[in-house]
């Protein structure tokens, strides 16, 4: 690899490492890029597979090493503490689609629809005219939980339906983890899914708003705003911002009540 290469590589890590830095801060913790809590969960899958006893001793040795209290930023030049990593998966899908934004820009691509899996951004309208439909996946059997219509945004979704293991007793560990108990979420939310103009930034705050859970996700989008949110929850309700209240399609027969939250 050419020295221009390795220059832009470590640039754009450096940028990523940034974002997830301001993500962190903005959330209160509730999205993390320090790699501990993926540390974690391998050792809890083991030791829970396992039926060791231990499982939290190694969870809580785990801990200390998560936060941006470890992470040290100077320009482009990004230092961790010892024994502290970073995972940059959580925001990576949402930043190459906002590159991917400016890319179409550049050569003229005014009507496109891409899927990073998990991650669309719907750039301008289809060639008729026509808004692109965006589907919320149902999180609890086949088929979709709502249909969004959207122009020139992105569209995030985080849950924990699709990526978890089974304990012995019987109990669902799911991959996301709250960073504050190294523990997989155990919230009252089965998803969000962020509509945003900006693709980074909906990739964070998915994660985040569902480690949050539903009270809280809500609090979060009344105070900072600049984004909309749809949030299915444990109880069988699809909650949606009022900027969505024209785009989104309820679905007949998902089983979920439809409801508008209150700015």
């Amino acid at each position: 690899m050419s020295k221009k290469a390795t220059r832009l590589i470590c640039i754009l890590l450096a940028v990523l490492m940034v974002f997830g830095v301001a993500a962190y801060a903005l959330s209160a913790g509730a999205f993390a890029v320090t790699q501990s809590e993926i540390d974690a969960l391998q050792k809890q899958r083991d030791a829970i597979r396992d039926q060791q006893k231990d499982v939290q001793e190694q969870i809580d040795a785990l801990l200390p090493l998560v936060g941006v209290d470890h992470v040290t930023a100077d320009g482009t030049h990004i230092t961790l503490d010892p024994g502290c990593a970073m995972d940059l998966g959580g925001i990576a899908k949402g930043y190459a689609s906002d590159r991917l934004a400016d890319i179409f820009a550049r050569y003229g691509v005014d009507s496109a629809l891409v899927s990073l899996g998990g991650n669309v951004y719907a750039r301008g309208t289809k060639p008729g005219g026509a808004a692109w439909s965006v589907a919320v996946q149902h999180p609890e059997q086949d088929g979709y939980a709502a249909m969004l219509s959207l122009t020139d945004a992105f569209a995030v979704t985080s849950g924990g339906y699709q990526r978890y293991f089974t304990g012995p007793d019987g109990t669902v560990y799911q991959h996301i983890l709250d960073p504050k108990t190294g523990w997989p979420v155990q919230g009252d939310l089965l998803s969000v899914t962020i509509v945003a103009d900006n693709g980074t930034m909906a990739d964070a705050y998915s994660t985040a708003l569902y480690v949050m859970g539903r009270e809280a996700a809500q609090d979060f989008w009344r105070q900072n705003g600049g984004f909309d949110m749809v949030l299915i929850t444990k109880d069988g309700q699809v909650l949606y911002t009022p900027g969505l209240a024209d785009r989104l399609t309820e679905i007949e027969g998902s089983g979920y009540a439809y409801a508008c939250i209150e700015a």
